[in-house]
C-alpha cells in the first residue's frame, strides 16, 4: 500500500494479534462535490506484526460514498479484498475493521461486487465468507465484468466488541 500507514485497529485471535493498518487520512466531514456526494478512499492491510513494514496477510481496497442530500443512500463499497494467509482470521478481522469504519461514517450499508476471476477457482468458498457475515450474495446475470454482488444492510447488528479501534491521527 503506498503512503504513510497507521495503526488503526487491533484484535487478539488467541496465539497471535492482527494489527490493521490505514494508508492516508481520512476526512471528519465531507467535502461534498459539485455532484453532491462525497468519496473517502480507504486502503487497509492487515499484519501479524505491529509493524507497517511487515508483509500484509490480507489487504482492502474500499471507498466509503456520502451523499449530500440523500443519506439513505451512503454507503461503504468493497473495490477488492485479498486474503494471502487463511486460517487465522485475517479475512474477517477485514471484514470487522470495514463495518466499524460504515458505522463511523453513518452508512447505510456496505456492498461491492466480485469479479468472476475472485470465484474462478474457489467459489463456493468466497460466496460462503461473505454469505456468513451477513451479506447477501446476488447473481448479476446481465454482468459478465461483474458477475456477483454482495451486499448487507444489517452489518450494525454485526459490530465486534473484542476489536479496538480508533480513527485517531488519521482524520483532517
Amino acid at each position: 500500500m503506498a503512503g504513510i500507514e497507521k495503526l488503526i485497529a487491533t484484535k487478539d485471535v488467541g496465539e497471535r494479534t492482527l494489527y490493521c493498518f490505514l494508508a492516508g487520512t481520512l476526512r471528519r466531514r465531507p467535502e461534498y462535490a459539485p455532484l453532491g456526494y462525497d468519496r473517502a478512499q480507504l486502503y487497509l492491510s492487515i499484519r501479524t506484526k505491529d509493524d507497517s513494514s511487515a508483509d500484509a496477510v490480507a489487504t482492502v481496497v474500499a471507498d466509503v460514498t456520502l451523499n449530500e442530500d440523500d443519506h439513505d443512500d451512503d454507503h461503504l463499497r468493497i473495490i477488492e479484498l485479498s486474503v494471502v494467509a487463511e486460517g487465522i482470521g485475517c479475512g474477517t478481522f477485514a471484514i470487522e475493521v470495514l463495518y466499524l469504519i460504515a458505522d463511523w461514517y453513518g452508512c447505510r450499508g456496505i456492498m461491492g461486487e466480485l469479479f468472476g476471476n475472485d470465484l474462478v477457482r474457489e467459489s463456493d468458498r468466497t460466496l460462503s465468507f461473505f454469505q456468513r457475515r451477513g451479506f447477501d450474495v446476488i447473481r448479476q446475470k446481465d454482468n459478465r465484468v461483474h458477475p456477483w454482488r454482495i451486499q448487507t444492510v444489517s452489518y450494525r447488528d454485526r459490530l465486534p466488541e473484542c476489536v479496538e479501534f480508533s480513527l485517531d491521527g488519521v482524520l483532517v
